[in-house]
């Protein structure tokens, strides 16, 4: 298997992150401020978090890689699964209805269901305090489609039809 999930996360997002992950691996290697490595047995799943400045957060992502060639390694399939709930778990929690632009060429705006906004990071977005950046230092910036409000999670809109 080999995937990855791209996304923007606030400290408050990747605390919340690192948190709910924390137990369901073996050991969290903190190998720099940048990776993180969730090791279920030999495998690990990569976090990068999302690289941060003052007023930018960019693009961090986590990712897997369990091709070995002919190597069988008997943690793969739990570090898979592993791997699956962390992206089900961005992917329930964040909004993807995203569009990026080339801010040295106007009208590039294309819009990515690829990139996911943590809720504080949209939230610090909002405000104004922070803006969304591919890469730091890039050309490449990011925000939400105008008008085009996340949609209501299906949970959500059955505990408000239930209400009634």
């Amino acid at each position: 298997m080999r995937g990855q999930l791209q996304f923007f996360m606030s400290e408050a997002d990747q605390r919340e992150f690192v948190s709910e992950f924390a137990d369901q691996a073996d050991v969290v290697d903190q190998e720099s401020a940048d990776r993180w490595l969730f090791r279920v047995g030999a495998v690990g799943v990569e976090f990068s978090p999302s690289p941060r400045s003052e007023d930018r957060v960019a693009l961090g992502r986590i990712a897997i890689a369990t091709h070995f060639g002919e190597k069988v390694i008997p943690e793969t399939q739990d570090a898979e699964r592993l791997y699956t709930k962390m992206r089900s778990w961005v992917r329930k929690r964040y909004w993807n209805r995203l569009v990026a632009e080339n801010i040295t060429i106007p009208g590039s705006a294309t819009s990515y269901r690829s990139m996911w906004l943590g809720p504080n990071a949209r939230k610090l977005a909002h405000s104004g305090a922070i803006k969304l950046w591919t890469i730091l230092g890039g050309r490449v910036i990011a925000r939400e489609e105008p008008n085009k409000a996340p949609e209501p999670r299906k949970e959500a809109v059955m505990k408000s039809a239930s209400r009634r």
